[in-house]
């Protein structure tokens, strides 16, 4: 199902539909939007780090009352974590956690202000991210003041995505090529403030990741060594490990810029209904669709990097599948989930206890069958569509 652009009396109509919030609530998302965008320059100070942590968390729990979403929504924020020790650049384990928590709150923070913002009375809490960006210029330097602009970009997407009611594949892919821009700028900025090590940005990437792998490798050979084992691994090992990793970093930064944008607009949409601000989630607005060009083109790049193997051409599909995989996953497990006339079939039984398996012996391989069954089902759903509009 793919979803037109509204026209502009519809898009008034939407508007009008928005309940205003309340002082309380805006209070909160002012207070939040502001604490979120401080929190990324700020990060490398542990205590800041830490604190913002502990409110972000208690924020929202308040907001939905279940721990299941808290933990849920926090669960790449300790993998994070763990992460922290392995990476020498990150100058405290809560550094990146704080980033990911202000990269989910404060986009989401800033965009309910913009969609409330439609009042002129309220025009003045627009004023926030300025005063963030003078505080961290003048504290820190007007470079790390940038980080402030990336929460506040995809805010300003997703309160357009709110009051022009845009489909959310499409406000999705530009949240994407925001999150790809600023990432990308905040890791050249990084690199300059360093003083340019290691020659060249892609060069200093490289030489980060097969350090990352070296100590992720050392880390696995301790704990093997515990229990009285080896993995016999040698420098060879570790640098092709590395750079296998590092033919595919474009599509798995690419696929997880796609992941967080998901992320972001789903705790949005959660902010909406939890505030009263929407009674109910459109269908256009809640629904993930994906073309049926976007589903042949996976298929095709799933197969084409399988028989070309480790060659330029077997490279770029294998980015291409890994780019696309995240939203065809999640169309093949809800095919699966999705109980039709109150039951579900034997059929889609027996592929999710298939795949259940498959994700404890071989999870890239349960991914990627995940995928094709969701890059199939849009293309049957895609047919079956031309079927009905021609009468056959």
């Amino acid at each position: 199902m793919q979803f037109a652009p509204l026209e502009k009396k519809d898009r008034a109509a939407f508007r009008e539909m928005l309940v205003p919030a309340d002082g309380s609530k805006l209070c909160s998302a002012a207070l939040l939007f502001a604490l979120s965008v401080l929190a990324i320059p700020f990060s490398h100070i542990e205590a800041v780090a830490g604190l913002y942590l502990i409110y972000a968390a208690v924020f929202y729990y308040a907001l939905t009352r279940s721990l299941g979403s808290l933990l849920i929504l926090a669960a790449p924020g300790a993998f994070l974590y763990g992460l922290s020790g392995l990476i020498a650049a990150v100058p405290n384990a809560y550094m990146l956690p704080a980033v990911y928590a202000a990269l989910i709150l404060g986009p989401v923070s800033g965009g309910f202000l913009v969609a409330q913002c439609r009042e002129k009375r309220f025009l003045p809490l627009l004023l926030i991210p300025v005063g963030a960006f003078l505080l961290a210029a003048f504290f820190l330097s007007p470079w790390r003041a940038l980080f402030v602009l990336l929460p506040v970009a995809l805010a300003l997407v997703l309160g357009h995505a709110l009051l022009t009611c845009t489909a959310q594949t499409t406000t999705l892919l530009r949240m994407a090529t925001v999150l790809a821009i600023g990432a990308t700028g905040a890791y050249l900025i990084w690199f300059f403030l360093q003083g340019a090590p290691g020659g060249d940005p892609f060069t200093l990437l490289t030489a980060l990741l097969h350090r990352f792998i070296g100590e992720l490798i050392a880390l696995y050979e301790q704990a093997a060594a515990a229990q009285g084992m080896t993995l016999a691994l040698t420098k060879t090992d570790v640098f092709n490990v590395g750079a296998l990793l590092g033919n595919v970093l474009p599509g798995t930064f690419l696929a997880l810029c796609a992941i967080l944008s998901f992320g972001i607009f789903r705790t949005f949409l959660r902010v909406l209904v939890g505030w009263g601000t929407l009674k109910r989630v459109p269908l256009r607005l809640g629904a993930l669709t994906v073309s049926a060009l976007c589903a042949a083109l996976f298929i095709l790049c799933f197969l084409s990097s399988l028989i070309a193997g480790a060659t330029l051409f077997g490279t770029v599909c294998e980015n291409l599948v890994i780019i696309l995989q995240p939203a065809l996953l999640l169309v093949g497990i809800s095919a699966l989930l999705v109980k039709e006339g109150g039951r579900r079939s034997t059929l889609s039984t027996l592929l999710l206890i298939g795949l259940l398996l498959l994700l404890w012996t071989s999870p890239s391989f349960a991914f990627s069958a995940a995928a094709l069954l969701g890059a199939v089902r849009v293309l049957m759903a895609a047919a079956l569509t031309r079927r009905k509009k021609d009468g056959t």
